[in-house]
């Protein structure tokens, strides 16, 4: 499943404020190399992994295809995922950091974009784990060889940092930062002061409208099968295109491991008419071949696709796109886990008939390893990966390791994954209000940020404490919860 509409593909293409930022196209995509199906007779010598369990044999290789320089002098590249909120918040950044080097220094140096939803076997060669991932080029680099990680370790990495990563030099000047910290603001007169607070209030004010304006229209799913249809292409996608690292290497054990045991619990946690139980006993059927290579997977996917007329189910729908066609993935991985923490409770009796021995446990640990080797937004997966380790919002004491659970804690998971949920939520938008408007997100905006909101779902509401705090009726949101997602 391909992203088909061409404005989801790029974030810097067409943009008339990229400034000195390349979006990087490339006019000569390879050719898919297929090899003739092999011989029976062939076959028989073949070990069992190298057959595959399925019915599916036949073999795909991708060359490597390596950026094209057209000048002389130091690349700094970005790769990024147009659906990876912190490559979208990045742009801004990279913009400038592009025009602050470029103005700072007499080498010539280029700053291109690479998108690794239309150009994912580039991406695939410079071995790109995460999103977004910077690399440079000094000047003695030719583009067969791997660029230098400019932001590991740090978010936004400084002009300073990377010239003296690339080994050229940047005159004085006065520009700002890239941190998202809050910068301090003075006030030649009362009438500026007055001026800056009344626009910063304007600007609460529009953020709230905004953030109430998408739950009311766009984010509550009246058919269940949107929600099926929305949780699959995410899953088809990230199939796709989070799997691999490499064109060309097997998958390392850690994440063999992750996946087989990622794809165990959907087949087992999913609703029976889930859209995607299909595609995953077939990936489950041809488990020994899709972990032999990024070729392997990617044919069994083109297959399964064609077999089964899936070519117009690359869009997703309002609830997760809020009117911006082509985006949606990360909502629907969310919706995704959503469906299998609630199935995991609903099935778990089922899962013992079967033999299926599992806790609450395991499942939130398939989660975890599943984030930590296969979601591309290095920040996201991050973010998520410290809360887990660090039992935030009590998982590390509120899950059941008993099997079955406990009846008064087997809702306890659904509603930890809720949580880190509008965890999310609400760093996203400061974030949003500290890069974009140099100020502290309010706690009314907070408020607006979590859900489901008193229109969706005023029982879900308890009143207020003491403090005045507002606070949640569990029972009534994992109800709230089933209805929505099973």
């Amino acid at each position: 499943m391909t992203l088909r509409n061409k404005s989801a593909e790029f974030l810097y293409k067409g943009d008339p404020n990229s400034g000195y930022v390349i979006e990087y196209i490339d006019h000569n995509p390879p050719p898919k190399i297929l090899s003739k199906k092999p011989k029976e007779d062939d076959n028989e010598n073949k070990s069992k992994s190298e057959k595959g369990r399925g019915h599916y044999k036949k073999k795909r290789e991708y060359p490597d295809v390596f950026l094209e320089f057209q000048n002389e002098g130091i690349y700094i590249v970005e790769f990024y995922a147009p659906w990876c909120p912190h490559c979208q918040a990045y742009k801004p950044e990279y913009i400038k950091l592009a025009e602050e080097i470029t103005k700072r220094t007499t080498v010539p140096v280029t700053f291109l974009a690479v998108s690794c939803t239309k150009y994912q076997y580039i991406c695939d060669t410079y071995h790109v784990m995460g999103y977004p991932s910077v690399q440079g080029f000094p000047q003695d680099y030719l583009p067969t060889q791997d660029g230098i990680i400019l932001n590991k370790g740090r978010a936004h990495p400084s002009a300073t940092y990377i010239s003296e990563q690339l080994g050229f030099q940047l005159s004085m000047g006065n520009f700002p930062g890239d941190s998202y910290e809050k910068k301090e603001v003075t006030f030649v007169t009362k009438e500026a002061e007055h001026d800056h607070y009344k626009k910063q209030k304007e600007q609460i004010q529009k953020s709230i409208q905004n953030k109430k304006t998408q739950y009311e229209e766009t984010s509550v799913y009246d058919d269940i099968q949107d929600v099926y249809l929305d949780s699959y292409r995410s899953f088809a996608f990230a199939m796709r295109t989070s799997i691999y690292t490499s064109n060309h290497d097997s998958l390392p054990t850690e994440r063999v491991e992750a996946l087989y045991e990622f794809l165990n619990l959907l087949e087992w946690a999913t609703p029976n008419d889930w859209i995607g139980l299909s595609l995953i006993r077939e990936l489950q059927s041809n488990f020994d071949t899709i972990i032999l290579g990024k070729a392997d997977l990617l044919d069994l996917l083109d297959e399964y696709e064609t077999q089964h007329g899936e070519d117009g189910l690359s869009m997703w729908g309002i609830q997760c796109n809020h009117g911006h066609e082509g985006y949606g993935y990360t909502c629907g991985l969310w919706t995704l886990f959503h469906m299998i923490t609630l199935g995991a409770e609903k099935n778990l009796y089922d899962g013992l008939r079967l033999g299926k021995i599992i806790s609450h446990q395991d499942i939130s640990q398939t989660l975890f390893n599943y984030i930590k080797y296969f979601f591309g937004c290095d920040v996201c997966r991050d973010n998520f990966l410290k809360l887990y380790e660090e039992c935030g919002y009590d998982q590390c004491g509120r899950f059941d390791r008993h099997i079955p659970a406990a009846a008064d804690q087997s809702k306890e998971l659904a509603l930890w994954l809720w949580e880190v949920h509008n965890n999310v939520n609400v760093r996203l938008i400061g974030e949003y209000a500290l890069r974009e408007e140099n100020r502290d997100v309010t706690e009314e905006e907070k408020a607006i940020a979590v859900w489901p909101t008193k229109d969706q779902c005023i029982s879900c509401w308890k009143e207020k404490k003491n403090n005045g705090e507002n606070y949640w009726n569990s029972d009534e949101v994992y109800e709230f919860l089933v209805q929505t997602y099973w």
